[in-house]
């Protein structure tokens, strides 16, 4: 499996060698629905296997522009603080979803 890149692991304290993924959850009436996992590779690693580079809030952005939430929801978006910064904001910021920050866990998105 390509993307094999090196990360940092802040449970192990050190660089570690492995995938980095990215994806969103979902909830409706109680129901978790996982949203698309997504590989992150670094722009290392996109050099050496000839691919387009792109970050984890390029990533997140576009997870957030692609959601179609079900009709007559309200969806707040939740994401990590290591996500929070303008462009995410920005993403956020459309009428059917609301923004939530700094977070301890991994962007998802919420209907109520």
């Amino acid at each position: 499996m390509g993307g094999l890149g090196k990360h940092y692991s802040h449970s192990e304290g050190h660089v570690v060698t492995g995938h980095c993924m990215l994806t969103g959850l979902y909830m409706l009436l109680g129901q978790r629905c996982p949203l698309q996992v997504h590989m992150y590779r670094s722009r290392t690693v996109c050099e050496r296997e000839n691919e387009p580079f792109r970050s984890k809030i390029d990533m997140a952005v576009s997870e957030i522009e692609c959601f179609e939430p079900v009709r007559d929801t309200y969806t707040h978006v939740l994401i990590d603080s290591w996500y929070h910064c303008k462009r995410l904001r920005k993403a956020a910021m459309v009428p059917v979803l609301e923004r939530i920050h700094k977070l301890s866990t991994i962007f998802q998105l919420l209907p109520w």
